[in-house]
């Protein structure tokens, strides 16, 4: 008679969760779309990306992969690219695009999406169809970071078109309090025709950069600039062949180089900063006084056991323990008989 009412109750709690679950999807993607602006104007500060080179011979390449990184009172990273499919095969690669940011902190503005046809130029930012997903992925492993994909679909693209995008994302992680850090993919598994990535920052406010993975390739070219008061440093490649991954080899493997800009200074500095915001003001540990601190426990030094006159075993048998307690008041020395394994309270055997 048990049995119906737990499977309903059951049944009551799995349509709770999945009710709740439809809510908090509903919700993000509603905050997507709050933080996605069509159409709006490219900042000022971008330099203007050279023109479209011509496509390196392949099936699929990169004709153009500028990305700028600006250093300000809200970072923001600019992204322009531009991608030809010559076979159909991968043409799939081109028409379908995703863009992930987090809604919570940072703001997508899309400046264009055009597709260059026989010597036209066609703006589809308008037409495209652009969707917000929520894919949890490292949701088997219990870690929620309410990241947010936008999906965009291009209909009509053929076998030849250039499909010219170009993007930025603007604000921060709030858990690093101002200090900045980010990282550029240098090497890609498809031909770059032109690669750059520039980093802008404040004169006053000192980032290190280093190129981190696998010896060889191409190194970057890179150079520096000076301009109302920043820095740029401009890292540019050209004709950059594609990286080889193999799909079998572990997670921790970096097969691609990578770009890393950081403020930090080093890993002790990370370390200050992870311990400052990881437990909250209300839940941090009062500091007890040094007046109200416990005094040290004094140390006992262990006294030979006496020898007794009448005790007639050998020091093979018989051995004396000193036995202490938490008031840190000695006991008696006690004989332990080594063949009875019992404990006598007479004097000790040497």
């Amino acid at each position: 008679m048990l049995r119906p009412r737990f499977l309903r109750l059951a049944l009551f709690a799995l349509f709770l969760m999945m009710c709740t679950l439809r809510a908090e999807a509903d919700t993000a993607s509603r905050r997507a779309e709050q933080a996605f602006v069509r159409h709006a104007p490219v900042p000022a500060w971008v330099l203007p990306s050279p023109a479209l080179p011509e496509a390196i011979d392949a099936p699929f390449s990169v004709r153009l992969n500028d990305v700028q990184l600006r250093l300000d009172a809200q970072p923001a990273s600019y992204v322009h690219r531009a991608l030809v499919a010559r076979d159909m095969g991968s043409l799939q690669q081109v028409a379908n695009i995703e863009l992930s940011f987090q809604p919570e902190y940072e703001v997508l503005q899309m400046h264009q999406l055009l597709v260059h046809r026989d010597g036209r130029t066609e703006d589809r930012l308008g037409s495209a169809d652009i969707r917000f997903l929520q894919r949890e992925r490292g949701l088997e492993q219990g870690m929620y970071s309410g990241s947010v994909t936008v999906a965009i679909v291009m209909p009509d693209l053929r076998v030849g078109d250039t499909l010219e995008i170009a993007y930025t994302t603007t604000g921060a992680n709030p858990v690093f309090e101002n200090r900045y850090m980010d990282a550029a993919q240098w090497d890609a598994p498809f031909p770059v025709a032109y690669r750059r990535v520039v980093l802008d920052t404040p004169e006053g406010r000192p980032v290190g950069h280093r190129l981190i993975g696998p010896a060889g390739g191409t190194l970057p070219v890179v150079s520096e600039q000076r301009r109302d008061g920043r820095l740029l440093r401009v890292f540019e490649g050209r004709k950059l062949p594609a990286t080889l991954f193999d799909a079998g080899a572990p997670r921790d493997v970096q097969a691609a180089r990578w770009l890393q800009f950081s403020e930090y200074a080093s890993w002790s500095d990370v370390n200050a900063g992870r311990c400052a915001c990881s437990r909250p003001a209300h839940l941090a540990r009062p500091s007890t006084p040094r007046s109200r601190r416990p005094a040290p426990r004094p140390r006992l030094t262990p006294q030979p056991c006496a020898r007794s006159s009448s005790c007639r075993t050998t020091s093979a048998t018989c051995r004396c323990r000193w036995a202490r307690t938490r008031t840190a008041r000695p006991r008696p020395p006690r004989c332990w008989h080594a063949a009875t394994a019992t404990a006598r309270t007479s004097r000790c055997c040497w």
